[in-house]
């Protein structure tokens, strides 16, 4: 019923599928704990709730580590973000990563909608998706220059130099590999660095001008920041000819740090903005359909129950 609700909103809406976003939703089990005890007659007991997992999750609230602990599963949706409805569930075991199931949601998506997989313009998500797998997954499927639109998680542990901002926050910078290019950095969301040292000592960072993305070359574009915005640079005449140089950054120098859409531009900011679809509709599950009031045991019925859960999503739209 669910698939076949989708396929009459693909035919009556034509950018149906254009914008998706993906996040997921943690939820309890009301049944019991597996139990070790034995039965009268000596066997095990096998009441209880088998599949359901003793799961954590660290989150950061106004500056503050908060720890969220609950038994039972994760939900991971696939929503259109534009239309604010819920395309495809994938419900497991409340331990695993989420960044392991994102190509299952859309190997899934892809074997029952192959004609709503050709409009992917671009797929947001948080940075619990954040992976070099997934980006080149998502890459591989979007027409243009979407793509996976998510924030990166800091890794790095050993950078080659670090900086304050204008804001105070501490930027990690790594060296770009490239001929000619001795002195541009780039910090973990693809922003790239011109660096000139100024008075003998101190170094100047300054953020280069993003120019956008080459398809053809499968590159982005940096381009001087003093030469775009005329101000002065205590580097400037070491620079070729003296007016500033242009940068390109093959996106396979590092997949996950370099994308189409770069993580510092505007247009990333709105597309990432459409993801508050989902976290809507994640919303309606637990106070209008009763997730939080799941009576149900096992990982089989948890599934069952959320596809009917979906299905009233999508009737209720229409």
């Amino acid at each position: 019923m669910v698939h076949g609700a989708i396929e009459v909103l693909g035919e009556l809406l034509p950018d149906f599928g254009e914008f998706l976003g993906v996040d997921s939703q943690a939820f309890s089990s009301s049944a019991r704990r597996r139990s070790d005890k034995k039965r009268k007659d000596g066997q095990p007991d096998e009441r209880g709730e088998h599949d359901a997992e003793n799961s954590k999750k660290v989150s950061a609230v106004d500056g503050e580590t908060v720890e969220y602990t609950w038994f039972g599963f994760k939900n991971h949706l696939l929503c259109d973000t534009r239309y604010q409805l819920p395309v495809l569930p994938l419900v497991a075991g409340g331990t695993s990563s989420d960044t392991k199931h994102l190509r299952p949601l859309l190997e899934t998506y892809a074997q029952r909608h192959p004609e709503l997989l050709r409009r992917l313009k671009e797929l947001s998500a948080d940075m619990a998706y954040d992976s070099r797998e997934n980006i080149l997954l998502v890459r591989s499927l979007t027409a243009g220059s979407g793509g996976l639109l998510c924030p990166t998680r800091k890794t790095w542990k050993s950078p080659d130099f670090k900086f304050i901002d204008e804001t105070g926050k501490e930027r990690l910078l790594k060296l770009l590999a490239s001929p000619g290019n001795e002195d541009v950095c780039y910090d973990e969301d693809g922003q790239l660095y011109c660096c000139a040292e100024k008075d003998g000592n101190a170094w100047v960072h300054s953020p280069m001008v993003f120019k956008g993305y080459e398809k053809d070359r499968q590159a982005v574009k940096y381009t001087c920041p003093a030469a775009h915005y005329g101000i002065n640079c205590p580097g400037k005449q070491e620079c070729d000819k003296g007016y500033g140089r242009c940068v390109r950054v093959k996106l396979a120098v590092d997949p996950r740090v370099f994308v189409p859409t770069p993580r510092h531009t505007i247009k990333f900011e709105r597309g990432y903005s459409r993801r508050t679809a989902v976290e809507r509709i994640n919303g309606l599950f637990d106070e209008l359909f009763g997730i939080k009031r799941m009576k149900v045991r096992g990982l089989a019925s948890a599934r069952a129950e959320r596809a009917d859960w979906t299905d009233w999503v999508v009737r209720e739209r229409r």
